[in-house]
Order: C-alpha cells, then sequence, then structure tokens
C-alpha cells in the first residue's frame, strides 16, 4: 500500500490536507462531508436564526425540599497537609 494513496477525497478526488499519519480508508473533503446531508445543516442554521426562549416556568430553579434537610455523609479532614521537610542525610549533618 501506497503510503499516500488515500489523500485524496473519496467523493471529488480532491486533494486532503496533510496529516501525519497514515490513511487507511479514503475520506471525505470539508466540502463534500457538507454535501452529504444538508438537511442535518440546514436545520441547524434555522436553529441559530430562531433561538427558542423558555417559558416563565422554566426561568428559575428550585431546589428539592428534601435536599435542603439531608445530612452530608462522608469522610471530612479538616487538618492541613503536612509535608516533610528533612531527609535521611540532614541526620548526617547534625
Amino acid at each position: 500500500m501506497n503510503k499516500y494513496g488515500m489523500n485524496s477525497c473519496r467523493e471529488c478526488g480532491g486533494k486532503l490536507r496533510r496529516v501525519k499519519y497514515v490513511r487507511k480508508m479514503p475520506t471525505y473533503c470539508p466540502d463534500c462531508t457538507q454535501k452529504i446531508n444538508p438537511t442535518v445543516r440546514d436545520i441547524f442554521k434555522q436553529m441559530q436564526a430562531n433561538p427558542t426562549t423558555p417559558a416563565p416556568d422554566e426561568m428559575w430553579f428550585e431546589d428539592d425540599p428534601r435536599a435542603v434537610n439531608e445530612i452530608e455523609y462522608g469522610r471530612v479532614i479538616k487538618r492541613a497537609t503536612t509535608i516533610s521537610s528533612s531527609t535521611t542525610l540532614g541526620e548526617l549533618f547534625e
């Protein structure tokens, strides 16, 4: 297999950008990728042009009342982390 054999588009045959790895299967160029499924692109553009606004009841998040009185279980360490600064060589010099 030629090292540079897969450096052309599967659809149009145009040159693909250079990559550091060896392509093992043919791929599409960016232009052909957009042509494959244009309906998805149209839906995305339509959603960008007309963003939805949330309903008034969706504007605020209310916490569950059971969570307010919940006791948090778990291990909590409240002392500071200590770092040892002495070495075994320090004993020789004292």
